[in-house]
């Protein structure tokens, strides 16, 4: 028979190990590698849609055969023998790309069309595509596409995004996205629509400040916009000044207006052009009432010399001398200008593009239940090693 002293040794110990073991498994499922459920897929860019010849198209209709071209090197984070996969999608433009799961194609989203793109050739999905194992996870072996797999009524007119998307164990890595805006027409065979290709924004002046100078005028001063740079910039009075709207030249940073009549309201624009789509950015714009102000800057005093004949003559028996006196007089000149006074105005109404992702995170229910379970455990123990009560023979 096992005595009391081994008993509350084995329970210690088996209390002990289970402890461990559970903390073990707690430590584990918190750092446990991967994508962590709900965590959003990473925007790496746009894709171009060209037509089969490898030009840009710019629309098309619903049997219109086209590629689509993700950036140079757009690859996975690893190829399709470690688990990963390359999508298509094709969903109406309120759909959060970077939150979409995936099983032979994009889940389905409440209230929203989503869809893989079909290739042109069989009509077949293009989902769940392996990337490359050299170089790792590169998207390659595109098909081309067309919308002639969808039916008369299947897709409603409005704003579309396709693109590819990395997956890893069915959640979005990474995404590439272009804007699609599709119109109803009966005439287009088979679908009913046509559509065109809409440019992504493009980034926006910032810093945009106007400050007083002569003239009368405001300098305008901003900083470009990222990425490609603009061909030139537009420049936007109103109400309007002769030769208004102006022209500033590609890598301008400053313009000045003049011909500002004072104690107007004046708004002032800057838009950035390009050669390519989306052809011009956001306006960035500042207000202000305009105030000349004229100041004395510098009082000058200089010294004019005159000469003037002196009156004196000095006759001797041989010699008559005259004696001419040069004599400095003190003239005053004053000149004025406008003066550079402080900003009229301090910022731009430009508001830059901004991309929502979902929000990401682990949830507590796990942690909480491997607390309740070292607490039963360490109760356990207590159990275990606390030493029996025998009751003395007779009594009950």
């Amino acid at each position: 028979m096992i005595n009391l002293s081994h008993r509350r040794r084995i329970g210690r110990g088996l209390a002990r190990a289970g402890a461990l073991v559970s903390a073990a498994m707690l430590i584990s499922g918190l750092t446990a590698g991967g994508q962590p459920a709900g965590a959003a897929g990473v925007d790496s860019g746009t894709v171009q849609i060209r037509d089969v010849a490898d030009q840009l198209l710019v629309s098309g209709g619903s049997s219109t055969e086209f590629k689509m071209v993700p950036p140079s090197g757009a690859a996975c984070s690893g190829s399709g023998a470690s688990g990963y996969s390359w999508q298509t999608f094709f969903v109406d433009g309120g759909v959060d790309v970077s939150a979409l799961t995936y099983a032979g194609g994009p889940d389905p989203v409440s209230g929203h069309f989503v869809s893989p793109l079909y290739d042109s050739v069989g009509g077949n999905p293009v989902a769940d595509m392996n990337p490359a194992a050299a170089p790792v996870g590169l998207i390659g072996g595109v098909p081309t596409f067309s919308f002639a797999a969808f039916g008369p009524g299947m897709v409603a007119a409005g704003d579309y995004k396709v693109g590819f998307a990395c997956t890893k164990d069915a959640a979005t890595e990474k995404f590439w996205t272009g804007r699609i805006t599709i119109t109803m027409d009966a005439s287009d065979s088979p679908a009913g629509f046509t559509w065109t290709v809409a440019a992504p924004p493009a980034p926006p002046i910032t810093n945009l400040t106007a400050s007083q100078i002569a003239g009368p005028g405001v300098r305008l001063t901003w900083t470009p916009p990222t990425g490609s740079a603009p061909t030139d910039y537009s420049i936007g009075v109103s109400p309007t000044v002769p030769g208004a709207p102006f022209t500033a030249p590609a890598g301008s940073t400053t313009f000045d207006v003049s011909g500002l009549t004072v104690g107007n309201p004046y708004t002032l624009s800057v838009t950035a052009n390009y050669a390519t789509a989306p052809l011009t950015g956001p306006t960035a714009s500042v207000s202000f009432t305009y105030v000349n102000t004229t100041t004395t800057i510098a009082t000058t005093t200089t010294h004019v010399a005159v000469t003037t004949t002196a009156a004196t003559t000095t006759t001797t028996a041989a010699t008559t001398t005259t004696a001419e006196t040069t004599t400095t007089a003190a003239a005053t000149t004053t000149t004025t200008r406008n003066a550079a006074a402080a900003p009229v105005v301090a910022t731009s109404s430009t508001t830059p593009f901004v991309s929502t992702l979902a929000t990401t995170g682990d949830s507590s229910v796990p942690v909480v239940m491997w607390a309740l379970l070292l607490l039963v455990l360490g109760r356990f123990a207590v159990l275990v090693a606390r030493p029996l009560r025998v009751r003395p023979p007779g009594r009950r």
